[in-house]
């Protein structure tokens, strides 16, 4: 069997931090070996026709999240188009969390949850012409209507697979980057999260588990890592301190020497300021810390089990220890034009230089989005990326809104971020038709 493995196309370039290599894919790719496998990353190589042409393949599977719904969908139905024997899948977070919107005449199976062992089974399950219901894990087409299998249970040894195939993507990762370092590479070390915040579709994919890997098959893979740089996709890297420590021993024992990015909560961080400073060692060089509020209220509200003194008390550490802070505050509906002051001042007192301000988006599958679903504006996937404000009312008037948005973000960066807007490439301008096309929703729903 021939199976080809899609990244989908950058639905908005202008707002993408990075370009992280398709780890997923490698690691689906990994466990199918006894295949030949390609992956196609159309963030780079776009010419989907010639790869079909070149390599023929039997299966096309693809995965993306919510705002990549539009270019997923085209890519599979061009695919369709080319041969409708092709036998079409869709993976990731957003196809599992929100199933029924795959419901397409061109997409035959959606794989629900961890793939590594439901890929496999459904790939074999077509070689051999055997009814997909045997499949657990999955919903596939029939006719109209989609037909759901039980569950897959959640994997519990992430040792029992092979490492992911990096030898399809080698032809690009030298373009691999975050925020334009390059190349960087990719590795996960553990998986899920126990927090439950209202806004986050991680544990919502996980069940609200967590599963580490054995420290000695971590160090392992890195030393298979080309890259220096290495971005480490765990949902919560350092939920569990003690396995974190354990990997700092092993990765300075076996003499690694890598710069890491990694994801991680204010707590963890203000609980062990120890091991910052060891990981510091071994070449931490990035935390992306989710702050979300200058306000106890605003975390209390959104299930983050945290508080502001953790923030501030993290903040610390990482700037005692020469850590770059990577910090996340949410811009909410409900802000008023003294609420976007006093966040642009509590930015500014914390002394914080890399920040990003999302709005507050309520994802498919998360208790935010049960909670929000009668408020909002648009159904429109592509603008659930933490860019356009997709919930009604806004406290302010929209116009009143957006211009407090752009004084934060000139606040923020000054004149780099008046540089960015005077100074818009082809597909800026298309983000910026679709920032406006937001601006006209509100204006139809005739918000004040």
């Amino acid at each position: 069997m021939k199976i080809l493995l899609i990244q989908p196309p950058l639905w908005n370039p202008a707002m993408t931090p990075g370009l992280i290599e398709p780890l997923g894919l490698e690691t689906i790719a990994a466990n199918v070996n006894t295949h030949e496998m390609e992956i196609l990353d159309m963030r780079i190589d776009s010419d989907l026709m010639r790869k079909l042409d070149d390599f023929k393949p039997d299966i096309v599977g693809i995965t993306g999240v919510a705002p990549e719904y539009e270019v997923v969908c085209s890519v599979l139905g061009d695919v369709k188009k080319y041969s409708s024997n092709i036998l079409t899948v869709v993976g990731g977070i957003f196809a599992s969390l929100a199933p029924e919107e795959f419901k397409r005449e061109f997409v035959d199976v959606i794989v629900i949850g961890e793939g590594e062992i439901t890929f496999p089974e459904l790939v074999e399950a077509y070689r051999l012409k055997r009814d997909f219901s045997k499949v657990k894990g999955i919903a596939y087409r029939e006719g109209r209507q989609l037909c759901f299998t039980p569950s897959r249970e959640r994997i519990k040894n992430l040792d029992d697979f092979p490492l992911p195939n990096r030898n399809l993507t080698r032809a690009h990762r030298v373009l691999y980057n975050r925020h334009g370092r390059r190349p960087v590479g990719a590795i996960f070390t553990t998986r899920g999260c126990t927090y439950k915040c209202d806004f986050c579709t991680c544990w919502k994919f996980s069940n609200g588990t967590f599963t580490k890997r054995g420290v000695e098959s971590i160090v392992n893979e890195l030393m298979l890592i080309d890259e220096e740089l290495v971005n480490v996709e765990d949902d919560n890297t350092m939920l569990d301190l003690n396995f974190f420590e354990e990997l700092y021993k092993a990765i300075r024992k076996a003499g690694i020497k890598k710069r890491f990015f990694i994801y991680g909560r204010s707590d963890s961080i203000a609980r062990r300021p120890d091991i910052i400073e060891k990981w510091r060692e071994i070449g931490l060089d990035a935390i992306l810390v989710g702050l979300e509020s200058f306000r106890d209220e605003d975390l209390i509200r959104h299930n983050k089990n945290n508080s502001i003194a953790n923030n501030e008390n993290a903040i610390h550490i990482l700037k005692q220890n020469g850590v770059e802070i990577i910090g996340y505050f949410l811009i909410e509906s409900s802000f008023s034009k003294e609420d976007f002051d006093a966040l642009l001042n509590y930015i500014k007192k914390m002394k914080l230089t890399f920040v990003v301000v999302p709005f507050l988006t309520p994802g498919p599958g998360t208790d935010l989005y049960e909670k929000e679903k009668h408020n909002l504006i648009t159904n429109d996937w592509q603008f659930f990326d933490g860019f356009h404000m997709v919930v009604r009312p806004t406290k302010l008037s929209i116009d009143e809104f957006l211009e407090c948005c752009t004084k934060l973000l000139v606040g923020i960066y000054g004149n780099r971020f008046v540089k960015i807007k005077n100074n818009l490439s082809d597909k800026d301008k298309v983000v910026e038709k679709q920032y406006q096309q937001v601006l006209a929703n509100y204006k139809r729903h005739n918000l004040k």
